[in-house]
């Protein structure tokens, strides 16, 4: 083992590529939403703050490599700078924490936008609020690991008491895998309930699962974590776990996009897109409903509910449509992927 070896490079070197990609993603995210005339909504907003978060993560594992993470802590015990090291781990952590929830919280509302029903958003409001307090909590955690704080980076301090920096990866990692498995999974019982065809909805359906590969680099940190934990080399084996700390919001950014990066990858690649359109056409002119591709079909949910407004003297149903084809024309749909319009419509009844 050659104990003046450098890793540092390697997690420049994987860092920074992974985060390149995440911001392409978002500007194609965004870019798709002009060339469909759409304005920017909320779910775009949150994805842009997850990004700027990630890349926070990114400088912050770049400084810790200027001090001294990716070496042997024996070639480097006595110039280590060990408060300006731990000082920025601890802002890395409050960074960190809130890149998850901001990424998710995107998710959910574009999930929301997607699929506009009354249970739907109600799940959706809850998730949202479950990520909102454990961002809190986890915080909360960050700030408060030791008392005093600065304790976290005067690790000789008199009187210092901090948490097992162990069990905080740990409950904060369990709890994110947890999440991303129920944001992953929302989805696809709305889409097979859509009158699509049999590979239009796993089309679909496999667009939403590539968020697994979030799940996966969470998964990874976990385990690399655990695994060094009690090593002595701390700014040696360290390197791997903040490798993964930092790829995956990047990869969540990126899968957080992948749902709306249509419009401008047919923009990009109008050869590719119109032969694979035209090659679904000409298999066959109805989809398995019995109507036509591109037609509209109305169909009723049997979960969404009728709701009372204040008069108490209208009653509101609610119905979904479902268009097929490659929707490119349709500029102004509320939220719609390509391809794919979910309209909602209410009808008011009156009763005497």
């Amino acid at each position: 083992m050659d104990i003046h070896a450098d890793r540092g490079p390697v997690l420049i070197g994987s860092v920074f590529p992974v985060a390149t990609v995440a911001t392409l993603a978002v500007v194609g995210r965004l870019i798709s939403r002009r060339i469909k005339n759409q304005p920017w909504r909320m779910d775009d907003y949150m994805v842009i703050v997850g990004l700027v978060l990630t890349w926070g993560c990114a400088v912050c594992a770049t400084l810790c490599v200027q001090y001294g993470i990716g070496k042997h802590l024996e070639t480097i015990n006595t110039t280590f700078p060990y408060v300006k090291f731990w000082k920025t781990l601890y802002a890395f952590n409050q960074v960190y924490v809130a890149t998850g929830p901001t990424i998710k919280i995107s998710l959910l509302l574009l999930y929301r936008r997607i699929f506009d029903t009354a249970l739907f958003r109600l799940v959706v409001f809850w998730l949202v609020c479950v990520n909102i307090a454990w961002y809190l909590a986890m915080s909360l955690s960050g700030v408060f690991t030791c008392l005093p704080v600065k304790g976290y980076w005067i690790t000789d301090l008199p009187g210092r008491k901090c948490m097992s920096l162990l069990n905080y990866d740990i409950g904060y990692a369990v709890v994110n895998i947890v999440l991303d498995v129920f944001i992953l999974i929302l989805p696809v019982h709305m889409i097979w309930r859509l009158t699509l065809t049999a590979s239009q909805k796993i089309a679909l359906t496999f667009i939403f699962l590539l968020g697994s590969f979030a799940c996966v680099t969470a998964l990874m940190r976990l385990l690399v974590s655990i695994l060094h934990v009690n090593d002595p080399d701390l700014t040696w084996v360290y390197l791997d776990a903040l490798i993964w700390t930092v790829v995956e919001p990047s990869v969540a950014v990126i899968c957080a996009c992948l749902p709306t990066l249509r419009p401008v990858l047919s923009y990009l690649l109008p050869r590719k897109f119109s032969l694979s359109t035209a090659s679904r056409k000409s298999k066959t002119a109805y989809g398995a409903s019995g109507y036509p591709k591109g037609s509209t079909t109305h169909s009723t949910d049997p979960q969404l509910l009728a709701r009372l407004d204040d008069s108490g003297s209208m009653k509101a149903l609610n119905q979904t449509t479902v268009q097929g084809g490659t929707g490119g024309d349709d500029h102004d749909s509320e939220g719609g992927m390509e391809g794919i319009t979910v309209r909602h419509s209410i009808e008011l009844r009156e009763y005497r």
